[in-house]
């Protein structure tokens, strides 16, 4: 019940913060609900799913359409820049000790 009372409280302060703007409430609630899934996901499991992680790049990059342009740049920059540094660190990391240090292990 505390999960699922969260994820209500942020899709509704999403939908107090823009009333009457659906797209911008609902990539609000959407990326708000990617992150409570992520800290308990993590919290219980020690694991980040690739089906949130890479579905909500996917999301966010879908959501970016409807502000033109300009929001897909920033989008696929936001995506490039962030997603390398993490994986340069896991790589850098894999490359000194000779093991996975950020996931990707099997």
């Amino acid at each position: 019940p505390l999960v699922e009372s969260i994820v209500g409280a942020v899709f509704a302060l999403a939908m107090a913060r823009h009333p009457g703007n659906w797209l911008e409430a609902g990539a609000e609630a959407v990326f708000g609900w990617a992150l409570v899934v992520l800290v308990f996901t993590d919290l219980d499991h020690r694991i980040l799913p690739d089906q949130v992680t890479i579905g909500g790049c996917v999301a966010g990059l879908l959501f970016s359409i409807g502000r033109g342009k300009e929001g897909i740049v920033a989008s696929l920059v936001g995506l490039a820049v962030g997603g390398g540094l993490l994986w340069g660190i896991s790589a850098l990391y894999r490359l000194l000790r000779k093991q996975e240090g950020m996931g990707g292990a099997t």
